[in-house]
């Protein structure tokens, strides 16, 4: 890509990998907080070795996760995960 587009071909296929990666993790996080709403899963385990911008997705998506759980849910979540969210 770089031979045939040069370096604007290079960012273009970097910026594709963060996305990819970023919902990837935006799922991960809506899947792991239906995990946590059972007791099955720790959140700041499964969000370990991740990048700020993974870590931002994940959080986004699994507090989404909990608001459609309800009111307590979502309370519950902001509680145990505000500060890393």
């Amino acid at each position: 890509i770089s031979e045939e587009y040069g370096f604007g071909g290079e960012m273009a296929v970097a910026a594709a990998k963060l996305g990819r990666n970023v919902i990837g993790a935006a799922a991960s996080g809506y899947n792991a907080a239906k995990e946590w709403l059972t007791g099955e899963a720790d959140l700041s385990e499964a969000a370990k070795g991740m990048s700020l911008e993974q870590r931002g997705a994940f959080y986004a998506a699994a507090a989404a996760s909990a608001a459609e759980a309800g009111g307590s849910a979502a309370a519950n979540f902001m509680e145990q995960y505000g500060d890393e969210f």
